[in-house]
C-alpha cells in the first residue's frame, strides 16, 4: 500500500520508462546483493552443520547467483536445518518478486494513461475488492492455486489503493476525528462478513494518517536516512541466526528484543555504505539519456 503511494508519485514526477526502472533497480538490487552475499559467505559456513570447507564444497555458486538474479535467496548446505523454520535463509524476499511485478503494473498504468483517468483506477480496485470477496467465500480453502490467486489479488488492490491515495492527495483530509472512527470501525468489524470490506477502507486511512503525522522523533530518524529496506533484507537471516544460536529455546519477545538492534545496526550500515551510494548513481543515468537524445538530436 506504502509502496502504491511511493512508486506512483515516482512515475508521476518523472514518467520517463528507462530512467523509471533504473531508480527500482538502484533501489532494490544493490542491497540485496550484499544482503545475499552476507548471508552466504559470513552467516552460512559460521552456522552450517557442515565443516566450512564441505560448506564451501557445496554451494552451487552459478545458482546463488541466479537466485539473486531473480530475487531469491537459495538454500545454503546445512544452513539452519535444525531450526523451527528449517532451510531457510531469507524467508522474507518472497515478497519482493510481487512487489517488482507492480513496479512493472505501475509503469504500464502510466505508459497508458490510466493515471490521468483516475475514475479507471477506482472502477478496477472496486472490481478487484469484489473479485476477492467472491473468491474468499466461495472458494475451497485446501484449494491452494485459487488461494494464491485471492491472496494476490489482495495484495494488488491495497497497492493501488496506495497509489489512489497518492493520485487524490489534494481531496483527502487527514482528521483524527476520521481517524478514530475509521479505527473503532475496523476494530468492530473483527469477525464480521464485512471485516474484508471495512479493511479496504479503514486500513489505507488509518496507515496514511499515521505517516503524515508530523512528529519529531521519526522526523530526526528519517533525516538520518532510510533503513527501511535494510531492516527488510538482514531481519530474517539474523533472527534465524539468533534461534540457531538459541538451539530453538527463545520466546518470539526474545527473539524480538535481541534481534531487532542488531538488525537496526545492519539497516544502517546498509543504507550508508551500499543503498545511499548505489542511488547516487540515479544522476548518471539521466545524464547519460540526455547526451544519447543530443547525439540523436543533432544528426537529425
Amino acid at each position: 500500500m506504502i509502496s502504491g503511494y511511493l512508486i506512483t508519485k515516482s512515475w508521476n514526477k518523472n514518467p520517463n520508462i528507462f530512467s523509471y526502472f533504473w531508480k527500482r533497480i538502484l533501489r532494490i538490487y544493490p542491497g540485496l546483493i550484499v544482503s545475499i552475499l552476507f548471508s552466504t559467505f559470513v552467516i552460512g559456513p559460521l552456522v552450517s552443520s557442515l565443516d566450512p570447507l564441505e560448506y564451501f564444497k557445496n554451494i552451487d555458486i552459478p545458482n546463488v547467483l541466479i537466485y539473486m538474479a531473480t530475487l531469491r535467496q537459495k538454500y545454503l548446505p546445512g544452513v539452519f536445518s535444525q531450526n523451527i523454520y528449517p532451510n531457510s535463509v531469507n524467508g522474507s524476499l518472497w515478497t519482493l518478486i510481487g512487489e517488482t511485478t507492480m513496479y512493472i503494473v505501475t509503469a504500464v498504468i502510466g505508459l497508458l494513461g490510466i493515471f490521468k483517468k483516475k475514475w479507471f483506477l477506482l472502477i478496477f480496485i472496486l472490481a478487484e475488492i469484489i473479485l476477492y470477496n467472491i473468491g474468499i467465500h466461495h472458494f475451497n480453502e485446501n484449494e491452494i492455486r485459487c488461494m494464491y490467486i485471492i491472496f494476490n489479488v489482495n495484495n494488488v488492490t491495497y497497492y493501488l489503493i496506495g497509489a489512489c491515495y497518492y493520485l487524490y492527495g489534494d481531496k483527502i483530509q487527514y482528521r483524527k476525528d476520521i481517524f478514530i472512527f475509521a479505527l473503532i470501525l475496523w476494530i468492530i468489524s473483527f469477525g464480521t462478513e464485512f471485516f474484508e470490506i471495512v479493511s479496504y477502507i479503514s486500513i489505507p486511512y488509518i496507515v496514511f494518517h499515521l505517516a503524515f503525522i508530523p512528529t519529531k522523533y521519526l522526523k530526526t530518524l528519517t533525516e538520518r536516512g532510510d533503513f527501511s529496506y535494510g531492516l527488510y533484507i538482514y531481519a530474517f537471516p539474523i533472527q534465524q541466526t539468533l534461534v540457531h544460536l538459541f538451539q530453538n529455546n527463545i520466546t518470539s519477545l526474545k527473539l524480538f528484543v535481541f534481534s531487532y538492534p542488531i538488525t537496526f545496526l545492519f539497516a544502517f550500515l546498509s543504507w550508508n555504505l551500499v543503498e545511499k551510494r548505489a542511488l547516487q548513481l540515479k544522476k548518471y543515468f539521466v545524464s547519460f539519456c540526455f547526451i544519447i537524445y543530443s547525439k540523436t538530436k543533432s544528426k537529425t
